[in-house]
C-alpha cells in the first residue's frame, strides 16, 4: 500500500509478529482496513452494488483516482463473488 507520512499511525501489525511492516502482505491488508475504518467504513457497508458508491467514496479517501476506486471496488466484489463459489 501507499501511506503518506501522516497516516502511518493508522498502520497495523496484521500477522502478529510484533513488527509493522507495509512490505508484508498481512500487515498492509490490516493497515488498510484500518484506514478505511478511520475514514468511516463500518461492518454494514457489506461488499454489494447497492453500497459501491459509500465504498468508493471510502476509497477515494486512500486515493482520489476515480479509475483506481472503481476498480478497487469491482476487483473486492468479483474476489467475493469467487469466494462464494468455492464454499459451495
Amino acid at each position: 500500500p501507499q501511506f503518506m507520512p501522516f497516516n502511518l499511525h493508522l498502520a497495523r501489525d496484521g500477522n502478529g509478529d510484533g513488527v509493522i511492516d507495509l512490505t508484508n502482505i498481512d500487515d498492509s491488508i490490516m493497515s488498510i482496513g484500518n484506514f478505511l475504518s478511520d475514514r468511516g467504513w463500518n461492518k454494514f457497508y457489506a461488499l454489494n452494488k447497492s453500497n459501491k458508491s459509500r465504498i468508493v467514496k471510502l476509497i477515494l479517501t486512500y486515493n482520489p483516482n476515480d479509475s483506481y476506486a472503481d476498480s478497487i471496488f469491482e476487483i473486492a466484489f468479483e474476489l467475493k463473488k469467487r469466494a462464494g463459489k468455492d464454499k459451495k
